[in-house]
């Protein structure tokens, strides 16, 4: 399981299903299942859990038409300035959603937890008692 840090709005949205392309200017060479979702400030909580479905290392270009084939949640110009200054990004098609029955604060169930800038994996006993409190 991998957690990452999104902005509000873009949680919602893969929330309401609008959003099912994550895009990151990068990403890990290891195998994931699964990616857990916190929303960043103000709301500051793990929301979400999507499964992984595919990782697509692109030209920005081609992740726009992923985006407008698939369901990318951004404008162009969003993706093209997140995007700027790099040959490729990528773009993870996400699976099923699903979502706790209320927020998870990682502050008080983890420890010493440190929202991640881009990525970062779960350790065992994290993915364990995060899989408990979706379910």
């Amino acid at each position: 399981m991998i957690l990452i840090s999104i902005h509000p709005r873009f949680a919602e949205a893969i929330l309401q299903g609008q959003k099912t392309v994550e895009f990151r200017r990068r990403w890990t060479k290891r195998e994931a299942s699964h990616l857990v979702i916190y929303a960043t400030s103000p709301i500051k909580q793990i929301v979400a859990v999507a499964i992984i479905e595919e990782v697509i290392e692109d030209r920005p270009t081609n992740l726009w038409k992923l985006s407008q084939a698939q369901g990318g949640g951004v404008t162009r110009s969003e993706l093209v300035n997140y995007f700027a200054g790099l040959k490729t990004g990528f773009g993870i098609r996400l699976g099923s959603v699903s979502s706790p029955r209320k927020p998870i604060d990682p502050f008080d169930r983890f420890e010493e937890f440190r929202a991640p800038q881009s990525f970062r994996f779960l350790t065992t006993d994290e993915a364990k008692r995060l899989r408990r409190m979706v379910r």
